[in-house]
């Protein structure tokens, strides 16, 4: 973490060039360091700055802790197109450009699967070839949305449950991958490495029929292919409380005690999503190490103050009564 060197309110020209001139030898030194002004700076001290062509420090406004400079949880977030299995507790959604969307939680994953079977999923076959080491053997569309049938019973009773766009499972019994094929299904799940011979693979390519044989038994796959589903139609994100990297943690304390969420997303000015925080975070935070310059008194210096840790002091008044959690080096 960069030091902060500042000088006193109203920076006249002293405060400025000392916060100046001390951060650029602490860089030559080694240590980051990064000079501010803590207001706009006097008609005499830019005068100074023009005259040697140096650029005015930014303004500071304070150096209360932020959410920023808490440890919160950098996790990996989802797509709206990944499966359920890709996550399992609760986690932010995210869309292709990174900005936060939603979350996930454990409740609405349990929902999904508890009434997989009475609804329709929207599945990508990127997502079936990754959850069910699936390979590809002929490929029509990217998406199926379709009910699922196993296709674990006799030629009879499949011409009762089988439909056109369905997405079918079965393992190597031929008769009935090609009756699937014929019914023009969207999707054929091979199980256990079966395959296709020619006359099957070019029925399916003609019927716009997708093929992959999976890695995993029948039983596997009909338990697993409705967690392949996407994540989409359980995306929380109503009434959701999320927090900017820089808003500060006594404003934020506050809103956790009134809503008791287990954990709140973190973004930046643009909605890109930074991670997760929750109360644990706050119980040792990260303050600002700052460096004083030409004052040494709380109420000249920046606001928020005693909330950062105070390195050192260069000035030349008198001992204005700082006290410091830490130990500290006065010049």
């Amino acid at each position: 973490m960069s030091l902060l060197v500042f000088g006193h309110k109203s920076p006249d020209t002293d405060s400025i060039c000392s916060a100046i001139s001390l951060a650029y030898l602490k860089n030559k030194l080694g240590v980051e360091a990064t000079p501010y002004a803590l207001g706009e700076i006097r008609k005499e001290a830019q005068y100074a700055l023009d005259y040697f062509n140096v650029k005015a420090p930014e303004v500071l406004e304070d150096v209360k802790i932020q959410v920023k400079d808490l440890n919160y949880d950098k996790v990996k977030s989802l797509k709206p197109s990944d499966s359920v299995l890709k996550g399992t507790k609760t986690l932010p959604v995210v869309s292709v450009d990174g900005k936060f969307e939603g979350i996930i939680t454990m409740v609405e994953i349990a929902k999904s699967l508890m009434y997989q079977h009475f609804r329709k999923v929207n599945i990508p076959l990127e997502n079936v070839c990754y959850n069910l080491k699936g390979e590809v053997l002929v490929k029509c569309n990217e998406t199926f949305s379709g009910r699922v049938t196993t296709l674990s019973y006799g030629i009879e009773e499949i011409m009762n449950l089988l439909g056109e766009g369905d997405i079918a499972i079965v393992g190597n019994r031929y008769d009935i991958i090609e009756y699937a094929i014929d019914t023009k299904v969207a999707l054929l799940i091979l199980t256990g490495k079966a395959t296709l011979n020619d006359e099957l693979t070019a029925l399916a390519k003609a019927n716009n029929v997708t093929v992959i044989s999976v890695d995993v038994d029948t039983y596997t796959a009909s338990n697993l292919i409705n967690q392949c589903a996407e994540i989409e139609d359980i995306i929380t994100r109503d009434n959701l409380v999320s927090f900017n990297e820089n808003d500060y943690v006594d404003d934020i304390k506050q809103t956790m005690i009134d809503t008791n969420f287990r954990s709140y997303p973190v973004v930046d000015d643009d909605g890109q999503f930074l991670g997760l925080v929750g109360r644990k975070h706050l119980l040792n935070p990260s303050k600002k190490n700052v460096i004083l310059v030409d004052h040494n008194e709380f109420a000249q210096s920046a606001d928020g103050i005693e909330q950062a840790n105070i390195v050192e002091i260069i000035d030349h008044h008198k001992i204005g009564g700082i006290s410091t959690d830490l130990p500290i080096s006065v010049k």
